[in-house]
């Protein structure tokens, strides 16, 4: 059956939809429907059934049982009127009708195009893309202009990175800072730690030596999403911080070595952290990848891995791959390099950005970092609300 909608269908006192359908053919399993805009989408009566309730609940539950759906199921009736009305039989001699918002039904639309676009996007990136330096925000803009907030954590989000400036250097602000967007992970460490130069110790973070790029504590499961260092001093020589785009580094290792992308990505590994009161131990692939096989993080620390235990008969090529990711690592040509001073904070991606530093001269003078870690969801979230706001970036 082939109907076409009406392009007035919509009541006088109704605002226009910005969605709007011009025909649609029903077939045995599904709905065609061929868009205004010249799109064209398949729904599936049982998803369309299932999804009914979805477009009126503020809470984004759904409200149908799925699993009692007959997957047979198939509409008596389907019209538009302003919305999408189709009438179902209910099992018994009654009908049901479904009312589907159509921006709502445009916006899930589920062919594989559709659906990458309304993936997160992120923006992969080198160091010329910041040729005048990354954006600095204000931390008193911040406060007062959710435009402000709304546009770092933008950036936060589609570069994995945000800097902001002019933050108090005030022991323990950065605990602060991170309640301003969510909640504080505390760990073994404690909620909030210090970087510093300690003589005694022969982890690499508390030396004046060089840094290499890392995400950190991928021996915990799960790992910190975020993590956050406030910059209370930095008056040495030296000691810059270095940023590397994890995701540009596997995206770009993916297309000049495939196979090398395949063993890092399929071939797990282990990370441990173990001191006298704690033993932290977990197994994952140095590039994770989801169904789709798109990036979803990178986990590399020379630190805290452990003896690989690749096959044998693909022992030299991981070896190869993972050597060949690490030179990538270090090349100035993915490595961001900047002097951050007192009262800058750093937000880190911790799934996605590898963070280091330059050696530097600790006794021309003194570098203090105190930092903490959250997670990613809650900042997210801070976004997601802050953009329902008209007008918002």
């Amino acid at each position: 059956m082939i109907f076409y909608a009406h392009p007035n269908a919509q009541g006088a006192d109704e605002p226009m939809s910005k969605a709007a359908i011009s025909k649609i053919h029903q077939s045995a399993d599904a709905l065609h429907v061929d868009w205004q805009d010249g799109h064209r989408s398949v729904f599936h009566y049982i998803w369309l059934r299932d999804n009914d309730s979805r477009t009126d609940v503020s809470i984004g539950q759904n409200q149908n049982d799925t699993l009692s759906i007959p997957p047979g199921i198939r509409p008596i009736r389907v019209e538009v009127d302003g919305t999408l009305n189709i009438t179902w039989a209910d099992g018994g001699n009654g009908q049901t009708v479904s009312q589907i918002d159509l921006d709502w039904l445009r916006e899930h639309a589920y062919e594989p195009g559709e659906v990458s676009k309304r993936r997160r996007a992120l923006r992969l990136w080198h160091p010329q893309d910041f040729a005048d330096g990354p954006p600095r925000y204000r931390y008193s803009q911040l406060l007062r202009d959710e435009v402000v907030m709304c546009e770092m954590l933008q950036h936060l989000r589609d570069f994995g990175f945000a800097i902001l400036r002019d933050v108090p250097c005030e022991p323990g602000f950065v605990l602060k800072v991170v309640d301003l967007f969510g909640y504080v992970r505390e760990t073994n460490y404690g909620k909030m730690w210090e970087i510093k130069v300690v003589p005694t110790s022969e982890d690499l973070g508390y030396t004046d030596r060089t840094l290499p790029g890392h995400v950190d504590k991928p021996y915990r499961h799960p790992s910190p999403t975020m993590t956050v260092l406030h910059f209370l001093s930095n008056d040495v020589d030296g000691g810059d911080s270095t940023l590397v785009d994890g995701f540009c580094l596997a995206e770009d290792l993916r297309r000049a070595d495939p196979a090398a992308f395949e063993l890092l990505s399929t071939t797990p590994v282990t990370y441990l952290y173990r001191d006298e009161q704690t033993e932290l131990r977990h197994e994952g692939t140095i590039i994770g990848i989801d169904g789709r096989a798109a990036v979803t993080h990178v986990r590399m620390n020379p630190f805290s891995i452990q003896p690989f235990y690749a096959e044998p008969r693909v022992m030299m090529d991981f070896y190869a791959a993972y050597q060949r990711f690490g030179r990538m690592m270090d090349d100035p040509a993915y490595r961001l390099t900047m002097k951050l001073e007192p009262g800058h904070v750093l937000f880190i991606d911790n799934l996605r950005i590898l963070h280091g530093r330059l050696a530097y001269n600790s006794r021309g003078g003194e570098r203090l970092l105190q930092g903490c870690f959250s997670e990613q969801d809650s900042f997210w979230s801070k976004l997601a609300v802050l953009q329902r706001q008209p007008g918002s970036a």
